[in-house]
């Protein structure tokens, strides 16, 4: 199952500027920016292997951002813990917007370069699970031209390799294995970037295996390039791989003789030796015969996919008898769309939000309809559903559900799978279209 959540949470948000703030009169005049972010996904595959859960390859604890104006060279920063929105005036025209997912804390003052060189850098495999949380990072180019609101992917700058070992026909009773080792794992990464290491490399530490073992790895990106003279899989090997490339070292053995599988990671078996950050390796490996190996690699990276309220209407109708109110039905009728079908059906939920004078407040649970998710089927790019709230004369006049706008305010496929939702219109105005008194 994958559930991706797209938050929307009230919190204190630290406000800053940087050291490199130049120019910050108010020349063209400003523009409110409402950001939101939301992290892309990976598969749930169960293995032996993995310390991190599928929620916790996901969650983002905080957040670090810097947003360059490029006209002026304003720099502005917020730093977002227990957030994942926020709203502000920037100057109007061009900005590089970036940001840090999971560093742990404030990061402080720093200089466009300084950013864009930043690093991210291990001792050994357990680093990338630090805090039970993945190092992750955003780029976005943001044109400021009036007030609007844009939503940003977090990715993370890890790539996950999973692997299957297999003994098949005359290996089995004959091979046994020992363990299996991943070799020239990048122990540095720029969070920006492409990363093709010439130096650094490290090997994680050995790890048993037997016949049907699943393992799994985190590593940080290692692009190595392409051998387009590389045929056949038997001739992607040491002789033919780049230095530095990445590979899995199996070892085994038979009643005499001790062996070596070599599997060199990319994006296919044969021509490939790039690992790519925020992508999923799926290797399978089957033994055959001491120099004997077949193996596959599926390499999967999900596709956005938007998401959007397109009808938010409310309806009213009060009961009376003999002139005294009995009750008010409360009414609302809602359409999502997605911009593409996903493969398993989708569960939007909605929420309601005030809109006083500007300002947002995003109601509590109990203040509005409860259940309030509309699904689109498996295949479907659309669908609508009615909620109906009964409410009761409290002494304080005619109850009623009051919100102008509504959001999204999550999303969930079962079973999970490998794509992004991106939430495309954060607020919705809802519509009054209808508001009666009926006799009873």
């Amino acid at each position: 199952m994958k559930m991706i959540i797209y938050f929307l949470l009230s919190a204190v948000i630290l406000l800053a500027g940087c050291n490199n703030v130049s120019g910050e009169s108010d020349v063209n005049g400003t523009a409110n920016l409402t950001v939101s972010f939301v992290c892309s996904e990976s598969e749930n595959v169960d293995m032996n292997t993995r310390v991190l859960n599928p929620q916790q390859e996901k969650n983002i604890r905080d957040l670090n951002i810097y947003m360059y104006h490029r006209a002026t060279g304003i720099c502005k920063r917020q730093y977002l813990s227990g957030a994942m929105s926020f709203s502000m005036p920037l100057n109007l025209g061009q900005w590089d917007i970036y940001v840090i997912g999971n560093y742990g804390f404030d990061m402080g003052n720093k200089t466009k370069a300084e950013i864009e060189n930043l690093r991210y850098t291990i001792s050994s495999e357990t680093d990338l699970e630090r805090n039970s949380v993945m190092p992750m990072s955003a780029y976005k180019e943001v044109n400021v031209a009036g007030n609007s609101s844009i939503s940003i992917t977090l990715k993370r700058i890890v790539a996950k390799i999973d692997v299957s070992v297999n003994l098949l026909g005359a290996a089995i009773g004959n091979i046994t294995l020992h363990s299996a080792t991943l070799v020239n794992a990048p122990s540095t990464s720029g969070y920006f970037g492409t990363n093709s290491p010439y130096s650094g490399m490290i090997s994680y530490t050995e790890q048993t295996v037997s016949n049907r073992q699943n393992m799994s790895f985190y590593m940080l990106e290692n692009r190595q390039g392409v051998n387009n003279s590389i045929s056949h899989q038997r001739y992607k090997s040491k002789i033919n791989a780049p230095a530095n490339a990445t590979y899995l070292h199996i070892k085994g053995q038979t009643d005499n003789a001790l062996l070596d599988y070599l599997i060199y990671l990319g994006e296919n078996n044969t021509t490939d030796f790039n690992v790519i950050a925020n992508r999923k390796y799926s290797i399978i490996i089957n033994i055959q015969g001491v120099n004997e190996t077949d193996w596959r690699v599926e390499v999967t990276q999900g596709k956005t996919i938007g998401v959007m309220i397109t009808k938010a209407e409310r309806s009213v109708v009060e009961y009376y008898s003999n002139l005294s109110f009995i009750r008010s039905d409360n009414t609302f009728d809602v359409s999502v769309s997605l911009t593409e079908p996903s493969r398993y059906p989708l569960k939007i939920k909605i929420a309601g939000v005030f809109n006083l004078y500007g300002s947002r407040t995003q109601l509590a649970e109990k203040d509005f309809f409860t259940s309030t998710v509309v699904t689109i089927p498996a295949g479907q790019t659309e669908n609508s559903a009615r909620f109906i709230r009964q409410l009761m004369p409290s002494g304080h006049g005619i109850p009623k559900i009051q919100y102008n706008e509504c959001i999204i305010s999550g999303i969930q496929t079962e079973p999970l799978d490998i794509n992004d939702y991106m939430v495309f219109n954060e607020y919705f105005e809802v519509l009054t279209v209808k508001d009666e008194v009926a006799g009873q």
